[in-house]
């Protein structure tokens, strides 16, 4: 859906549908990532005992994609709120005329 988002800069799309695509992309992104880092975090507990090292080691390797996916996020969220800000801005305009 991200990838999708990102392609349809490319093409003519309305900014509702942009919106709808934004926050489509933040709603599918944030859940994938939730599932993902939890699963993550209980596995790696299970396994610190074990081989401490090794899951420092990942942990501190994986925090540049943790913070990539929450940079993008972060994005998404702003474009969700940029495009409903101008949806409405239009909405507003086409009343008055």
């Amino acid at each position: 859906m991200v990838n999708l988002l990102l392609a349809s800069r490319f093409v003519d799309t309305s900014p509702m549908m942009s919106m709808v695509l934004s926050a489509l992309a933040l709603l599918i992104y944030g859940l994938c990532c939730l599932f993902n880092w939890s699963w993550q975090v209980w596995f790696l507990t299970s396994i610190f005992t074990d081989k401490p090292f090794q899951v420092i080691g990942y942990v501190a390797l994986m925090s540049m994609l943790v913070w990539d996916d929450i940079v993008l996020m972060k994005w998404l969220y702003k474009n969700v709120i940029r495009k409903y800000n101008g949806t409405s801005n239009q909405k507003e305009s086409k009343k008055k005329e």
